[in-house]
């Protein structure tokens, strides 16, 4: 699927004019990261060289643009131990800059709601249709799923309550599960037996296949559950 990367920064007012405010994006499937680094240069801790990675400046022989977007820009460093074949395999410690982007179509940004919500009492002319927001994180990394519940007096600490049965659901079943199971395509078969997979993506988008094999380990995962919509649908009278 396709999906927008918008600058945390307004680039194009800094004057430098190689990186735009927006990106388009291109996923396998429909799982996406909340936000998405370009890794733009890196310095050498060793050598104390740094090293552009935009085109003009290799075409130039210097770090110039580089440079201008540390002087302008907010950039967001990773430290990182890398294996140089040139260099008969040695390990070097380097740190990476990137000029992040929030992915627009990422539930992050939206609000929790707060006006309406389910709760015990049976309603006799209608239902819900609610949206949830799952939160999972394993070693800081993360994947959001926004899903559609409908009920008539089911409250969200009852829908949690649901979440464990669905997961067992969904890796015993896979794709037969039903087309109600907030989990339903969510998994794949890890290369070992007895284990699923969940893709999670870390802070500059770089996905990471979380093996887990019971439906609790997923759950230990599970940090956050908001409530982002919710509608009454009333029943139509015949």
């Amino acid at each position: 699927m396709e999906i927008t990367a918008v600058a945390v920064e307004d680039l194009e007012s800094k004057g430098i004019g190689l990186l735009q405010n927006e990106l388009k994006l291109t996923t396998k499937g429909d799982a996406f990261p909340d936000t998405y680094g370009v890794c733009i240069g890196r310095y050498d801790k060793e050598t104390g060289v740094y090293q552009s990675f935009f085109s003009k400046d290799e075409e130039a022989g210097n770090t110039y643009y580089f440079d201008e977007y540390r002087k302008k820009c907010n950039l967001v460093k990773k430290h990182r131990n890398i294996v140089s074949r040139k260099e008969g395999y040695k390990e070097r410690t380097v740190i990476d800059y990137y000029v992040m982007y929030d992915i627009k179509e990422s539930s992050k940004g939206r609000p929790t709601e707060l006006e309406e919500h389910v709760d015990n009492d049976i309603c006799m002319n209608g239902h819900f249709i609610c949206e949830y927001e799952l939160l999972f994180v394993c070693e800081g990394a993360t994947r959001r799923l926004v899903v559609e519940y409908s009920s008539n007096n089911i409250p969200m600490y009852k829908f949690i309550a649901e979440l464990e049965d669905d997961i067992e659901e969904a890796l015993e079943l896979e794709e037969e599960c039903e087309e109600t199971n907030p989990f339903k395509n969510v998994f794949s078969v890890s290369d070992y037996d007895n284990y699923h997979e969940i893709t999670m993506f870390d802070e500059f988008g770089m996905n990471h296949d979380i093996e887990f094999a019971r439906a609790t380990e997923l759950m230990a995962m599970l940090v956050s559950v908001r409530l982002l919509s919710c509608t009454f649908v009333e029943t139509k009278e015949k």
